[in-house]
C-alpha cells in the first residue's frame, strides 16, 4: 500500500506537464489541422494549405521532441530533489525517484503522441479513423497484458513501462498514417524533424551539469539541497535560449498558427527572437 501511495503521488506530479502544457498544444494543433485540411487525399486539396500544414506539423514534432528531451535530460538528474522537497524522505527512500525518472521519459512519448495522433485524428479519412478506433481497442488489450507482465517483474514501475509500450505503438501508427498521407506529395513532415545539433549539445551539457550538481555538489554539507533544482532551472533557461537562437523563424510560425500560450508569453518570445535577429 505504501508503494501504491508513492506511485499515485509521483504520477500526479508527472501529469502536471501533461495537463498544463501538452494538452493545450494538442488541442490547438488538432483545431488548426481540422480547419486547414480536409479528410480527402492531399493531392486533391489546396497546395498552399498542404504546404503550410506540412511545415507546421514538422515544426511541432521538432518542438515536442525538444520539450520531451528537455524533460528527460533535465528532469532525470533532479527527480530525487523534487521529490525530497515535495514529500521528504518518504518519497525518496523507496521507488519514488526511479518512478519520477520513468515519468520524465514518458513525457517525451506523450509529447510526440499528442502531436502525431492529433494530426492523424484531424485529417485521415473516415475509413482510417474507424480503423484507428479499432487500433485503440487493441492497444488497450496490449496495455493490460503488458501491465500484468511488467508489474509482476518490476512492481509499480511496470505500469509506467506498460504505458510507454502502448504509446510507442500509437506513435508508430500515427507516423505510418502521416507517411502514407504524404507519399504522393513533395512534402515529408517527419523527415529531418529531429532537433538540431546545437540543441542536442545544449541538452547533453545540461544533463552533465545537473547530474554533477545532483550527485556530487549537493551531497556536501555546506551546500544547500536546493542546488540541483537551481541548476536545473538555470540549464532550462539556457536550453530555451539555444532554441530561440536556432529557431527564430520557426517559433514565430508556430506561435502565429497555434494560440496555445498566453499573449504575454508569446510577445516575450517574439521579442527575444527579433532581438537576436537584429544582433545577427
Amino acid at each position: 500500500m505504501a508503494e501504491q501511495g508513492v506511485f499515485d503521488i509521483v504520477n500526479n506530479l508527472g501529469s502536471i506537464a501533461v495537463r498544463f502544457l501538452l494538452l493545450p498544444i494538442e488541442d490547438a494543433a488538432n483545431f488548426y489541422f481540422t480547419k486547414k485540411l480536409q479528410r480527402v487525399p492531399l493531392e486533391q486539396q489546396d497546395e498552399k494549405a498542404v504546404a503550410e500544414a506540412s511545415n507546421v506539423l514538422f515544426l511541432l514534432i521538432r518542438f515536442m521532441t525538444l520539450f520531451g528531451l528537455s524533460a528527460v535530460f533535465l528532469g532525470v538528474p533532479i527527480a530525487k530533489t523534487v521529490l525530497a522537497l515535495y514529500g521528504g524522505e518518504t518519497l525518496t527512500s523507496s521507488v519514488g525517484p526511479f518512478l519520477m525518472q520513468l515519468n520524465c521519459g514518458l513525457i517525451l512519448l506523450l509529447a510526440l503522441n499528442g502531436v502525431t495522433e492529433g494530426y492523424a485524428t484531424a485529417t485521415v479519412s473516415k475509413a482510417e479513423l474507424d480503423m484507428s478506433s479499432f487500433f485503440m481497442v487493441c492497444t488497450s488489450g496490449v496495455y493490460i497484458v503488458s501491465a500484468l507482465c511488467f508489474v509482476y517483474l518490476y512492481s509499480s514501475p511496470g505500469l509506467v513501462i506498460a504505458n510507454a509500450v502502448t504509446l510507442c505503438l500509437r506513435i508508430a501508427r500515427s507516423c505510418y498514417l502521416i507517411n502514407k498521407q504524404y507519399e504522393e506529395t513533395p512534402y515529408s513532415p517527419l523527415k529531418n524533424s529531429f532537433p538540431k545539433k546545437w540543441e542536442i549539445f545544449a541538452l547533453m551539457l545540461s544533463f552533465v551539469l545537473c547530474s554533477f550538481v545532483s550527485y556530487f555538489v549537493s551531497s556536501e554539507p555546506f551546500l544547500p539541497t536546493l542546488s540541483p533544482l537551481v541548476s536545473g532551472v538555470l540549464c532550462g533557461f539556457g536550453v530555451l535560449w539555444v532554441i530561440v537562437v536556432n529557431e527564430p523563424e520557426s517559433l514565430d510560425i508556430v506561435l502565429s498558427r497555434l494560440s496555445f500560450l498566453p499573449m504575454r508569453v508569446q510577445s516575450t518570445i517574439r521579442a527575444l527572437t527579433r532581438q537576436h535577429q537584429r544582433v545577427d
